[in-house]
């Protein structure tokens, strides 16, 4: 059989619906928005959140949330300088100082507080028309929902709130969504916030988040963080925050991964030498002393100054993104 031959007619009848020899179609290949971060990507199994698919970031209140997605932005504006971030602001909350202090351009990032969850995306898909007619394919979108959460709530308080009505609702926009982001050229992550479920039974309810369950498969990659410890400094201020972050869903990785990251109040910037100091005391190359002492290449340090040490020297992170796979291979990046 010439299997070559079946596949041209099937592509001449089905044109993009066909789904045989995907090794040559584009649309398949899971390409990268590097994070910068060595933590997240190793959590993600890949360096940096897919391309031309949805992420989900979910989470309890004040967990890291929003957070981890300015990073996501920040990161994006500093790599790409004709990409478009955009930021959807349902919650009101966005600070545009703190996103400078963050690292951010905030001349560089458009910014619309729809109320509703039909008006975000009627707004995204009106933007993807003016900036293909304006400037073609080109510049890709990276598009921040914060949250989407919010804008449920929103319409919860309006009493416009139907479950059912709006799963369906939003189940649609959704299908639509993910079958045409390639097409766009645009990424979209979008925020939840995790509900304590009400339960009579004595081990709890679980976790819930608003939407429906189009919220949960709409996405091939979920996030969850967690804001787990606080490090105080001689005056009682805060100086570092530690979060958990796992992915409780993965389509392009191994899912279930976890690590902790390490925010630093002091720099406004989660520290890779932190993770890269757990991923050498992994490996053997930093011995844990106990009682915040390491000891790396025959000298002793406090857990500050390491991290510190190993921030200055780019070829441990190189060599470790290599050994974890999740290296910044521009074969493989947006």
């Amino acid at each position: 059989m010439d299997f070559n031959k079946l596949l041209d007619e099937m592509k001449s009848k089905y044109k993009d619906e066909v789904i045989l020899g995907l090794a040559e179609e584009e649309t398949f290949e899971v390409k990268c928005i590097p994070t910068d971060l060595i933590g997240v990507d190793y959590v993600i199994g890949r360096p940096g959140i897919p391309a031309w698919r949805i992420t989900q970031i979910a989470g309890f209140e004040d967990s890291g949330k929003s957070l981890l997605a300015q990073q996501f932005l920040i990161s994006f504006q500093k790599r790409y300088e004709n990409g478009i971030p955009v930021l959807f602001n349902t919650e009101y909350a966005f600070d545009k100082d703190f996103f400078v202090k963050l690292g951010g351009d905030i001349k560089r990032l458009l910014i619309f507080t729809p109320k509703t969850i039909e008006r975000v995306f009627e707004i995204l898909e009106n933007l993807v028309k003016t900036v293909r007619k304006k400037y073609g394919k080109e510049p890709h979108i990276l598009a921040v929902i914060d949250s989407l959460s919010a804008a449920v709530e929103y319409e919860i308080e309006k009493g416009e709130y139907q479950p059912g009505v709006h799963a369906r609702i939003l189940s649609h926009i959704f299908r639509k969504i993910r079958s045409q982001l390639y097409d766009w050229n645009a990424t979209l992550v979008y925020i939840s916030q995790n509900k304590e479920k009400i339960s009579m039974l004595p081990f709890g309810g679980g976790v819930a988040r608003l939407g429906g369950h189009a919220v949960e498969f709409a996405p091939v990659l979920t996030l969850e963080i967690k804001r787990m410890k606080e490090e105080k400094d001689d005056n009682g201020d805060v100086s570092f925050i530690y979060f958990r972050l796992k992915a409780t869903k993965n389509h392009v990785a191994i899912p279930f991964r976890e690590l902790d990251l390490l925010f630093d109040m002091e720099t406004l910037r989660f520290r890779n030498s932190f993770n890269i100091l757990r991923f050498l005391v992994r490996k053997g190359m930093i011995e844990d002393k106990g009682k915040g002492w390491y000891e790396y290449q025959g000298k002793k340090y406090r857990k500050k100054e390491l991290i510190q040490v190993l921030e200055e020297d780019k070829e441990i992170e190189f060599s470790l993104r290599k050994e974890l796979n999740i290296d910044l291979n521009e074969k493989i990046l947006l």
